[in-house]
């Protein structure tokens, strides 16, 4: 899923924002890990997992800043198929022609 909202005003205030969206999340959520990330236009990798409809649910997010934009492209996957995908989102990142979001 791509979404974009308003930015918090740098990648490292809206990194901060979305892991403290991500730990708010109900019942729970766990944050795994926050990376830089330097292909394509994004610029910070997280990977977390939460649970719906009492099923665990592992994701990858990635997130850019561009001017007053903060942009997300969430990809996620059940335990079962999540570690064979990672390259599969981290590909879709990577190559997606995402110019025509950020201008």
């Amino acid at each position: 899923m791509l979404s974009t909202i308003e930015s918090a005003g740098s990648i490292v205030a809206d990194s901060a924002r979305a892991i403290l969206e991500t730990m708010s999340m109900e019942p729970w959520s766990h944050v795994v890990s926050v990376n830089p990330w330097e292909d394509g236009i994004f610029q910070r990798r997280m990977q977390f997992i939460y649970e719906i409809d009492s099923k665990a649910v592992a994701v990858t997010k990635f997130t850019a800043t561009y001017g007053d934009t903060r942009i997300d492209l969430t990809c996620s996957a059940g335990f079962d198929v999540y570690p064979r995908l990672i390259p599969v989102f981290d590909g879709i990142a990577v190559t997606s022609p995402f110019e025509e979001v950020v201008g």
